[in-house]
């Protein structure tokens, strides 16, 4: 970032400003984490760069989400689906429906839900090797499992698992486990028991599609 300031690179800056952004959320620091990814939404803007407009505004809205700030993180993704850019797609309409996870608007949080799966899915169409969507699709579908579909948590199992055989990397298993944790908060009957253990860690010892036991 300091060589990009200095020699006045602003799309590189916004981009290493919303990496922090996005690399303090994960360390839970989400307060910081959303102050690099304003910063870096402003560089965006002043440059007229759709697409980190679009990650920037993604990046903000996850963090204010993971400090409970549902207001802005809404206000956040409108903001980026006003620069629409289709890889980002299928995480706005999963952060848009785990904010919509609550009784009077569970119609509203199935259909974000239904929408970030198809979206992950047609990004999987070009890269099946693309763990970060098939990790958005596990998590549609618990979403999912919550709001209509209990049956789905066995099949969001099976995808997360087909993520982790692909990475398992600490980072990225805590990146899922966030929005996890975001979302089982809704769950009052259970219906994801033992499906957190399926997003940590590749268990490919369980019969295909069926959820592993509770630890």
């Amino acid at each position: 970032m300091a060589i990009a300031r200095q020699i006045g690179y602003r799309l590189a800056e916004a981009g290493c400003l919303a990496y922090l952004g996005e690399a303090y959320g994960d360390l839970g620091s989400w307060d910081q984490g959303a102050r690099y990814s304003r910063e870096a939404i402003d560089i965006a803007d002043a440059i007229g760069s759709a697409q980190l407009q679009s990650q920037t505004c993604r990046i903000l809205a996850r963090n204010q989400l993971l400090t409970g700030d549902l207001a802005a993180a809404r206000q956040a993704i409108r903001a980026a689906r006003d620069h629409d850019y289709p890889a980002d797609r299928a995480r706005l309409s999963l952060l848009s429906g785990i904010i919509c996870l609550r009784p009077d608007q569970s119609a509203a949080a199935a259909e974000e839900f239904q929408a970030s799966i198809a979206q992950a899915g047609q990004q999987l169409e070009h890269s099946s090797g693309d763990f970060a969507a098939l990790d958005t699709k596990a998590l549609a579908l618990c979403g999912l499992a919550l709001t209509t579909s209990p049956s789905e948590a066995a099949e969001a199992c099976t995808v997360f698992r087909a993520a982790r055989a692909i990475t398992s990397a600490d980072g990225i298993v805590r990146r899922t486990l966030a929005l996890f944790d975001a979302l089982a908060a809704a769950d009052q009957g259970g219906i994801l028991a033992g499906t957190r253990h399926a997003a940590e860690a590749a268990d490919l010892s369980n019969d295909r599609g069926t959820a592993p036991r509770p630890h």
